[in-house]
């Protein structure tokens, strides 16, 4: 394991993948999977990824004594993807969570996407948004609660909504600029998950 890791860090990989509204790059498993495969045949281990009802597992086995094997598992989620069928909810979480067995399991470092997705440090825009535009208006307010009402779990959509306009820096959403209404709706509707989720 520690020759793949040396291996994959001298491979200086490159990220493909961006995240436009928080403004960051990530890995995709395009990125290293081809690399980690054919480690897997230099350096005789094979990797075997599970998804259980509560966990997920990527199981590190030795091909030359099969009883050596390291196990890395890491929670279930679910995803609500507006427009997706659940099978398609399904495979978003899949290949979201593999990514991340495997990013742990050979130690490629990633921004930390949970930091990156805070506001940055600043005063507070309540005071901006009398200065350099309107609020949201009633109709575009009744057009977020309209979305919350129709999901079948209000209550994530609601916690949601309120990540997302923390993460443009405001407080409420009532202090959020009619001009990034649709950037928020747009964000708001297209995905139900952690922001580099909307990656995949």
């Amino acid at each position: 394991m520690n020759q793949a890791k040396l291996a994959l860090q001298a491979a200086r990989l490159k990220k493909s993948g961006r995240n436009d509204f928080s403004k960051y790059d990530y890995f995709e498993l395009q990125d290293f999977l081809p690399m980690i495969i054919q480690l897997e045949s230099e350096l005789k281990f094979t990797c075997v990824v599970c998804f259980g009802v509560e966990q997920a597992s990527l199981e590190i086995v030795d091909t030359e004594k099969p009883e050596d094997t390291i196990l890395y598992t890491c929670p279930m989620s679910s995803a609500s993807l507006k427009g997706m069928h659940e099978v398609q909810n399904l495979g978003a979480v899949q290949t979201y969570i593999k990514r991340y067995l495997y990013v742990n399991a050979f130690e490629i470092v990633e921004q930390d996407a949970i930091d990156k997705s805070q506001p940055e440090s600043r005063p507070s825009r309540k005071s901006e948004t009398t200065k350099s535009g309107q609020t949201l208006t009633n109709q575009q307010l009744a057009e977020f609660k309209k979305v919350i009402d129709q999901d079948d779990d209000p209550d994530t959509m609601k916690k949601r909504l309120k990540e997302l306009v923390i993460s443009l820096g405001y407080e409420k959403l009532s202090e959020v600029k009619t001009t990034e209404y649709k950037k928020l709706m747009d964000a708001f509707t297209s995905f139900g998950l952690p922001f580099d989720m909307g990656d995949l």
